[in-house]
């Protein structure tokens, strides 16, 4: 109540504001200001954002916040067990993961598609492919403008900066804005799955795949990870 805060009446409040609706504040901003004899008094805002009132006959300033929430999905289907207030959940869920060296972009989610050598065939759109071969960057591109995540055993670094569009450095990725997410099983250069990596695509094509590009080298190692929901 600015009235209040100036020690005047309230229907006196208007004439006195040093900020109006429609502009924004910070807390502690003065937003009227009372000049007497050898006497000033100030009426500071308590929190930071926007004036989006005032009432000239009870002397109110309403002053909002608006924010825009930001969705962050969950990508699997579990029990929740631990919850910290405004700061994070805990998930609980079950599922087979297979360890990757690198990976680019955000956690996703989708359906597993093995993809034993390239085909120009479409792929189910935000689906996440498996590739049983090293892609080059236009086989990549092309699987991109489909797929939300991309899965291969090894890349040219050539190819990948060009993907990236940046250099690369390898101590702390995830959360890139790429087209479509990237894990390399391996790493850079020209390495084929492993038998028992191959058979995991295969027989787990088309069951919910969940995966976590974020990989950490130094200062707590984070492995990115492909995760199949059971």
């Amino acid at each position: 109540n600015i009235g209040d805060k100036l020690g005047i009446a309230p229907k006196k409040a208007r004439r006195y504001l040093t900020k109006h609706i429609g502009e924004f504040v910070y807390e502690g901003d003065s937003v009227a200001r009372y000049m007497k004899t050898n006497q000033v008094r100030i009426a500071s805002s308590p929190s930071t954002g926007q004036v989006v009132d005032f009432n000239p006959q009870t002397g109110v300033m309403t002053i909002q916040y608006n924010s825009k929430p930001t969705n962050y999905h969950a990508h699997v289907s579990g029990v929740v067990s631990k919850v910290e207030q405004d700061r994070a959940i805990r998930i609980m869920y079950r599922a087979k993961r297979l360890s990757a060296a690198i990976g680019w972009g955000s956690p996703i989610h989708g359906s597993l598609i093995w993809m034993a050598e390239f085909s120009p065939k479409p792929i189910p759109e935000d689906s996440i492919v498996a590739l049983g071969f090293k892609p080059d960057i236009t086989c990549l591109k092309q699987l991109a403008s489909q797929a939300a995540g991309i899965i291969c055993p090894s890349i040219d670094e050539a190819d990948l900066c060009n993907y990236l569009n940046t250099e690369q450095g390898v101590i702390n990725t995830g959360g890139e804005h790429i087209p479509a997410s990237l894990v390399l099983v391996h790493g850079f250069g020209d390495i084929a799955l492993l038998p028992h990596q191959e058979r995991y695509f295969k027989d787990n094509t088309n069951k919910y795949c969940m995966l976590e590009p974020h990989t950490r080298i130094r200062a707590g190692v984070v492995r990115a990870g492909i995760n199949i929901l059971e």
